[in-house]
């Protein structure tokens, strides 16, 4: 349904509704975003174009090889595993971080990780303990741990202790902060307010470029990324072969070193016996 204005009759003085244009419509969108092309044009200015599109290039294809990489050595697990559901989702989810990157809406990047973060975490976690259950069976599970509140840190701790093996104590020492700053960005959280406040007040106007808050935001984000890359490389395992052929492997080893822990721990072992592609 149109919106409508109001308009008044010339005969009686009546109050009468005529619908907005498309044109009208168009207009105000166009209005409202104008500010963007100004956040995007110095966020490219300042940054250079390889960190203002860096969850494009390198990220972006990341994901398109390693995709290949998981449908080539499992092919028969594809509709199973609900981490793979989860990566194939994480494609256009890169895309939209980035569009709100570029245009200094760092906020809404720093929700996206966390939900993806907490997303593939339970993924993995369900896809380990019950690899024999079929995609509905493990939906289900997913369901009923959504209804018990089972998510959140704890999950993530779970998660990454097992796919980097390594203590849950060592584990909340290093990633517990990360996580923090992410929520901090999704509950409210007078600090971060503050800290905002501090160094940009217009953003809470308007979205503003901070050379500061883009270049936090970067690190960031790769620290998340890799903690996600961690699961699915040890959910993949027959994956780190490829990954250790692959001709930009030492620019992986820069953007994600846990992930590339298990890269070389599971690649490097010719007789290991690696999880069934039936899983």
């Amino acid at each position: 349904m149109k919106p409508e204005k109001e308009t008044h009759s010339c005969t009686n003085g009546e109050k009468r509704r005529t619908p907005v244009t498309d044109e009208e419509v168009k207009k105000l969108c166009d209005t409202l975003t104008l500010p963007w092309e100004t956040v995007r044009e110095q966020t490219i200015s300042e940054l250079g174009a390889k960190d203002a599109f860096f969850l494009l290039d390198p990220h972006i294809n990341i994901h398109l090889d390693v995709s290949g990489w998981i449908l080539n050595r499992y092919p028969e697990c594809q509709e199973r595993r609900l981490v793979l559901v989860e990566y194939t989702r994480l494609f256009k989810g890169l895309y939209w971080m980035n569009f709100y990157f570029i245009h200094a809406n760092y906020s809404a990047v720093y929700r996206d990780l966390r939900y993806w973060w907490e997303s593939f975490s339970i993924a993995y976690l369900i896809d380990s303990k019950y690899p024999n259950l079929s995609a509905n069976d493990r939906m289900a599970i997913r369901r009923a741990w959504e209804e018990r509140g089972k998510g959140g840190w704890r999950v993530i701790k779970e998660a990454l202790s097992k796919a980097l093996r390594r203590p849950p104590d060592c584990v909340q020492g290093r990633f517990r902060s990360l996580w923090q700053q992410l929520c901090k960005h999704v509950h409210p959280s007078a600090v971060e307010m503050e800290r905002i406040i501090s160094m940009d007040p217009w953003s809470f106007i308007l979205d503003s470029f901070s050379r500061e808050l883009a270049i936090e935001c970067i690190h960031i984000s790769n620290q998340v990324l890799d903690c996600i890359y961690a699961l699915i490389f040890d959910a993949f395992p027959l994956i780190a072969k490829d990954a250790l052929r692959w001709e930009r492997f030492d620019e992986l080893q820069k953007l994600l070193p846990f992930t590339c822990e298990i890269i070389r721990e599971r690649g490097s072992k010719p007789d290991l016996k690696f999880q069934s592609s039936k899983t």
